[in-house]
């Protein structure tokens, strides 16, 4: 989760940094890595967890698939919302 997303950090009281990096914030990306890494959190999953998500937005709207897999890899959970 989280695959190919940047993340870039900022002294908070340093202001021409941050508007440096404003342009660069990319909102639907920002929304969709949130909704992933929500919903590992919700899970509380980890990085060798058997989970996957993939959010987007389309049409204005965040979308979610997920899939949980058991440890064997024999059962999978899947929802999409």
């Amino acid at each position: 989760m989280g695959q190919g997303a940047l993340g870039l950090e900022t002294r908070a009281d340093d202001e021409v940094a941050v508007q440096a990096v404003a342009s660069l914030d990319h909102p639907e990306t920002r929304a969709a890595v949130t909704a992933e890494r929500s919903m590992l959190a919700a899970l509380r999953g980890g990085c060798l967890a058997p989970v996957a998500a993939w959010a987007r937005c389309e049409d204005g709207q965040l979308l979610l698939d997920a899939v949980v897999l058991d440890g064997a890899g024999t059962q999978r959970l899947a929802s999409s919302h």
